[in-house]
């Protein structure tokens, strides 16, 4: 479980805890939140059965899942140094870079296997995944924007065309 001690007076308070959940942990750089994936290990390896993350306010201690994030998750999750971008690795070779607030977050696809590590630079302009021997670096995409997979076709296409500079001509 996730508890936080006072050290004063050593008395401790459970944010969360139960038989045969467990959880990941990432701090923010301020230090004032938590992301945890939490949920059921499924065999050794570090998927997770109906995982979630829950994001603690440590100061307050108001605890509230962000569902957005998936539930195939793994133990990678990073919160960045003001703990207001989160990211997220899952089992199926994803990462999910998205705003602590819930809403829809971007898909960093291109994983063949299992996300089982991620990190944000200090300065909050690269994301970095693991899977295996692999290690992928992303630039960290605005999450006040929507994310490219929920625009319209039209939309999505003529955003993918800004993003290339190949060009197909007649010989």
């Amino acid at each position: 479980g996730i508890k936080r001690w006072d050290l004063e007076s050593g008395k401790s308070t459970t944010f969360l805890g139960g038989k045969g959940r467990w959880a990941a942990l990432a701090a923010s750089g301020d230090g004032r939140r938590v992301a945890a994936v939490v949920g059921r290990q499924d065999g050794e390896f570090v998927s997770v059965i109906d995982a979630e993350i829950v994001l603690l306010d440590v100061e307050s201690g108001v605890r509230r899942a962000l569902p957005t994030h998936g539930a195939r998750l793994t133990h990678a999750v990073a919160l960045d140094a003001n703990g207001e971008r989160l990211v997220t690795g899952d089992a199926s070779g994803a990462a999910r870079v998205g705003g602590v607030t819930g809403q829809e977050p971007h898909l960093l696809l291109g994983h063949d296997g299992p996300v089982t590590d991620v990190a944000i630079s200090p300065d909050g302009r690269w994301v970095a995944s693991a899977s295996g021997a692999e290690i992928r670096l992303w630039p960290v995409p605005d999450v006040s924007k929507p994310p490219l997979h929920t625009r319209p076709y039209a939309a999505l296409m003529a955003k993918l065309r800004a993003l290339t500079n190949l060009q197909v001509v007649e010989d």
